[in-house]
Protein backbone atom coordinates (compact mmCIF):
# COMPACT_ATOMS: atom_id res chain seq x y z
CA UNK A 1 0.00 0.00 0.00
CA UNK A 2 0.86 3.22 -1.02
CA UNK A 3 1.72 6.29 1.65
CA UNK A 4 0.90 9.59 0.03
CA UNK A 5 1.81 13.62 1.52
CA UNK A 6 -0.58 15.71 0.63
CA UNK A 7 0.90 18.72 1.64
CA UNK A 8 2.06 21.09 -1.61
CA UNK A 9 5.79 21.25 -0.92
CA UNK A 10 8.37 23.15 -2.71
CA UNK A 11 11.86 21.88 -3.55
CA UNK A 12 14.76 23.11 -4.54
CA UNK A 13 17.52 21.89 -6.51
CA UNK A 14 21.17 23.34 -6.61
CA UNK A 15 23.74 22.21 -8.42
CA UNK A 16 27.95 23.09 -8.47
CA UNK A 17 29.36 21.93 -11.66
CA UNK A 18 32.96 22.22 -11.96
CA UNK A 19 34.63 22.44 -15.35
CA UNK A 20 38.07 20.17 -15.20
CA UNK A 21 38.56 16.35 -15.95
CA UNK A 22 35.67 13.90 -16.42
CA UNK A 23 33.47 13.55 -19.44
CA UNK A 24 30.23 11.49 -18.95
CA UNK A 25 26.79 11.52 -18.77
CA UNK A 26 25.10 9.41 -15.95
CA UNK A 27 21.31 8.89 -14.22
CA UNK A 28 21.24 8.46 -11.01
CA UNK A 29 18.10 6.73 -9.91
CA UNK A 30 17.60 8.29 -6.35
CA UNK A 31 13.60 7.13 -6.98
CA UNK A 32 10.82 8.52 -9.45
CA UNK A 33 7.24 7.35 -10.81
CA UNK A 34 5.92 9.17 -13.97
CA UNK A 35 6.35 12.96 -14.15
CA UNK A 36 9.34 15.78 -14.83
CA UNK A 37 9.85 18.19 -12.18
CA UNK A 38 12.62 20.05 -14.66
CA UNK A 39 13.13 20.01 -17.76
CA UNK A 40 15.70 20.23 -20.32
CA UNK A 41 15.28 23.97 -21.48
CA UNK A 42 13.51 24.96 -18.29
CA UNK A 43 14.93 28.25 -16.87
CA UNK A 44 16.85 28.27 -13.92
CA UNK A 45 18.70 31.11 -11.45
CA UNK A 46 22.71 30.74 -11.59
CA UNK A 47 25.84 32.42 -10.58
CA UNK A 48 29.14 32.65 -12.06
CA UNK A 49 32.16 31.77 -9.75
CA UNK A 50 34.25 34.41 -9.45
CA UNK A 51 33.48 34.56 -6.18
CA UNK A 52 31.38 32.56 -3.15
CA UNK A 53 27.98 31.93 -3.79
CA UNK A 54 26.93 32.55 -0.60
CA UNK A 55 27.39 33.56 3.05
CA UNK A 56 28.44 31.52 4.44
CA UNK A 57 29.71 29.77 1.32
CA UNK A 58 27.21 26.65 0.78
CA UNK A 59 24.20 28.80 2.18
CA UNK A 60 23.00 28.77 -1.56
CA UNK A 61 22.04 24.99 -1.15
CA UNK A 62 19.82 25.78 1.40
CA UNK A 63 16.06 26.04 0.50
CA UNK A 64 15.53 29.22 2.15
CA UNK A 65 18.63 30.93 0.30
CA UNK A 66 17.56 34.67 -1.64
CA UNK A 67 18.75 33.98 -5.79
CA UNK A 68 16.89 37.00 -6.74
CA UNK A 69 20.19 38.82 -7.58
CA UNK A 70 21.29 35.37 -9.56
CA UNK A 71 21.19 35.47 -13.42
CA UNK A 72 18.08 33.53 -15.08
CA UNK A 73 19.31 31.41 -17.83
CA UNK A 74 17.83 27.73 -19.83
CA UNK A 75 19.97 24.70 -19.04
CA UNK A 76 22.59 23.44 -20.26
CA UNK A 77 25.19 25.79 -19.04
CA UNK A 78 29.04 25.65 -20.43
CA UNK A 79 30.73 27.14 -23.11
CA UNK A 80 32.88 25.90 -26.18
CA UNK A 81 31.22 22.94 -27.13
CA UNK A 82 27.99 24.60 -29.25
CA UNK A 83 26.04 22.14 -27.01
CA UNK A 84 24.45 24.79 -24.27
CA UNK A 85 21.53 27.01 -24.48
CA UNK A 86 23.17 29.16 -21.73
CA UNK A 87 26.82 30.01 -22.87
CA UNK A 88 29.34 31.59 -20.44
CA UNK A 89 31.74 32.92 -22.64
CA UNK A 90 33.58 34.46 -20.17
CA UNK A 91 34.28 31.06 -17.73
CA UNK A 92 37.64 30.00 -19.00
CA UNK A 93 40.49 31.10 -17.65
CA UNK A 94 38.14 33.09 -15.17
CA UNK A 95 36.33 30.85 -12.71
CA UNK A 96 35.68 26.45 -13.07
CA UNK A 97 32.71 26.49 -11.51
CA UNK A 98 29.14 27.53 -11.62
CA UNK A 99 26.18 27.01 -8.99
CA UNK A 100 22.79 27.05 -10.42
CA UNK A 101 19.31 26.32 -8.92
CA UNK A 102 16.13 25.04 -9.80
CA UNK A 103 12.66 25.79 -7.42
CA UNK A 104 9.87 23.47 -8.35
CA UNK A 105 6.53 22.27 -6.45
CA UNK A 106 5.07 19.06 -5.60
CA UNK A 107 1.31 18.81 -5.21
CA UNK A 108 1.51 15.01 -3.66
CA UNK A 109 4.29 12.33 -2.75
CA UNK A 110 4.23 8.84 -2.72
CA UNK A 111 6.92 8.22 -0.31
CA UNK A 112 7.42 4.56 -2.07
CA UNK A 113 7.79 6.05 -5.17
CA UNK A 114 11.43 6.67 -6.84
CA UNK A 115 12.81 9.78 -8.16
CA UNK A 116 15.11 9.70 -10.88
CA UNK A 117 17.95 12.67 -11.34
CA UNK A 118 19.44 12.58 -14.88
CA UNK A 119 22.16 15.27 -15.65
CA UNK A 120 24.06 15.40 -18.65
CA UNK A 121 27.89 17.32 -18.11
CA UNK A 122 31.04 17.35 -19.48
CA UNK A 123 33.52 17.53 -16.11
CA UNK A 124 32.13 17.46 -12.69
CA UNK A 125 28.79 18.26 -10.81
CA UNK A 126 27.75 18.28 -6.94
CA UNK A 127 23.70 17.58 -6.80
CA UNK A 128 21.77 19.15 -3.62
CA UNK A 129 18.02 18.45 -3.41
CA UNK A 130 16.81 20.99 -0.26
CA UNK A 131 20.38 21.52 0.93
CA UNK A 132 21.33 17.93 0.96
CA UNK A 133 23.30 16.20 -1.54
CA UNK A 134 22.60 13.21 -3.67
CA UNK A 135 24.86 13.31 -6.16
CA UNK A 136 28.43 13.61 -6.81
CA UNK A 137 30.75 12.90 -9.76
CA UNK A 138 33.88 14.02 -10.66
CA UNK A 139 34.32 16.17 -8.04
CA UNK A 140 36.67 16.41 -4.76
Amino acid sequence: MATYCTRFITVWLAVSILVCCCGQAMTLDLQSDGGEFASAGDPWRFFRGVGPAGNPADAWTQTGFDDSLWETGTAGFGFGDDDDATVLDDMQGHYATVYIRKEFAVASVDLTAALELTIDYDDGFIAYLNGKEVARRCMP
